[in-house]
């Protein structure tokens, strides 16, 4: 989410005194958007974290509904005993395939129905 921000700054600054009032200005100037880009960062940087934790939430949610609907199709079938040795297998899996568990869930799950 990158926001162009421009600014157009026309000054005009004539004679020895001049020097100083156009430091002064440019000092001034600075200072203020140094704080400008401090609260845009704050304000950007709070946006992706609140993005990721509500992705963060909704990925858990669609976990852990995707665990039990394994767990219920494993019941379904009267082997409820097997839970643990079949997490711990897609766990397995996961690690040695590189496989994402929300990508095994749902395979395992058809192929025990089918068989």
């Amino acid at each position: 989410m990158a926001a162009d921000v421009r600014i157009d700054i026309a000054a005009q600054f004539v004679g020895k005194p001049a020097f100083r009032q156009a430091e002064n200005a440019t000092f001034s100037l600075t200072k203020s958007v140094k704080k400008l880009a401090g609260a845009l960062g704050i304000a950007y940087g709070t946006q992706a974290v609140i993005a990721y934790g509500k992705a963060s939430a909704k990925a858990f949610a669609a976990d852990e509904a995707a665990a039990k609907r394994l767990a219920g199709a494993v019941e379904n079938l009267g082997i409820g005993f097997a839970n643990p040795q079949i997490a711990t297998f897609i766990a397995n899996l996961e690690k040695t395939a590189g496989v994402a568990d929300d990508v095994l869930r749902p395979a395992f799950q058809g192929l025990l129905t089918t068989t």
